[in-house]
This record gives C-alpha cells, structure tokens and sequence, in this order.
C-alpha cells in the first residue's frame, strides 16, 4: 500500500479544486453577468416608466391650467405658432417636478420644454429631444387619457443627424407626423411608432435618436 504523506494529500487536494473552482467560477461570473444584465434592464424600465408617468401628470395640469385660463375667453389670444411657454411661467403653471434651468423649463429626460398657439382655440405641448423609446411611451400614454384633460392630436418631429460637428436639423414640411384623436380612437404602440421614428420616405436621412413628442388641445 502506497503512503501518501499529509501535506502531499493536501497538495493533490488543493489541485483538485483549484479545477473545480475555475470552472465553477466561470460558470458563476457567466450567472452574474446574466442576472446583472437583467437587473439593469429592468432598472431601466422602471426608471423610464417613472418618467413617462411623472411627464404625464405634468401634461394634465398644464393641458388644464390653460384650458382655464383660455376658456372664458373663448380664444387663444396669441398668434398663430408664437410661444406661450413665459404665460405657463407666469401664470404658475409649470408644475413643480419639472426642472427650471435659467428659467427655462426641462423635462424628465433632460431635453426642454416649450409651448405655442396653434390657432385661436388649440395649443400645443412640445417635448423635444427624447430618445425614440420613451417618445413611443409618452405618446402612447398619453394618448390613453380620457376626459377634460384627453389630447385632440399627438404629433412627433424628427431631427436630422448632425454634421460635421454641428447640430440636425429638422427635415421640412414632411419632418413632422401628426395623428388627430378621433372620439374613442384606440391609439396603439405600432402607431406611436409610427410618429416617432418609423414613417420616414424612403431617403430620409437615419434618425439619429432625437424626436420630440408634441401634444395638441382645444381650449374647451
């Protein structure tokens, strides 16, 4: 019979299992890298859906806010396409989880905000600079909401690429998308994909991942 000395059956031991732990250990990293994974993308669903929830309700009270102030007047007294974002700031409108940068408002995404009379009775909300995905939840959430506080049209313009260094520009006339809301349209996510990114003509430059999401209202 063969005699191994102690510290030799230690030695053969350790060999043994620093095999297993090798492999063991890449299986274990190839787990975690999994799991991690998993939990970042969830994490990221969350803190978009956070943010389409939050630009929601701020939406509504603005939508609402104006609807009052305009309403008894019959009329949108600005003109046609003129910003009406310094009345919202005026007036207290803007709602408080939206971020003010040198008295500007920002949205959630970190984009800016802005308002403008479309005509005499509809005006429009604009959010500009969103990535493709929370356009698509954004317009379809907000498309969902019913009532006073309920859109008459969604819109989305896309920005070309920049060039040479220097910031996109917007298409032309046929950069922008929009959708009137028919009493009791179902509005669907193909659709919002549609408006964000998706019916570009052939030959259109690529987006490059900068839409706005636009929203318009009637005053009563």
């Amino acid at each position: 019979m063969r005699f191994n000395p102690p510290f030799c059956r230690i030695l053969n031991l350790k060999r043994r299992l620093k095999g297993f732990s090798l492999t063991e250990g890449a299986i274990v990293l190839g787990v975690i890298g999994i799991v991690l994974g998993a939990i970042w993308t969830a994490a990221g669903n969350v803190s978009q859906n956070n943010k389409v929830a939050v630009t929601v309700s701020q939406i509504t009270s603005m939508s609402q806010g104006l609807k009052a102030l305009y309403a008894p007047r019959g009329q949108i007294d600005s003109t046609a396409g003129s910003a009406i974002t310094p009345l919202l700031i005026n007036f207290g409108l803007i709602p408080s989880t939206m971020q003010m940068i040198a008295g500007a408002p920002y949205h959630a995404w970190g984009g800016s905000f802005a308002a403008y009379a479309i005509n005499a009775k509809t005006f429009r909300l604009s959010f500009y600079s969103l990535p493709t995905s929370a356009c698509i939840k954004l317009e379809t959430a907000v498309a969902s909401v019913t009532g006073t506080a309920a859109p008459i049209g969604v819109g989305s313009w896309y920005t070309s690429p920049p060039v040479n260094g220097q910031p996109g520009t917007p298409y032309g006339a046929s950069s922008y998308d929009a959708l009137p809301l028919a009493s009791g349209k179902a509005f669907s996510p193909a659709e919002a994909q549609n408006l964000c990114g998706g019916s570009q003509t052939p030959g259109d430059p690529a987006v490059s991942g900068s839409v706005s999401a636009e929203f318009d209202f009637g005053i009563q």
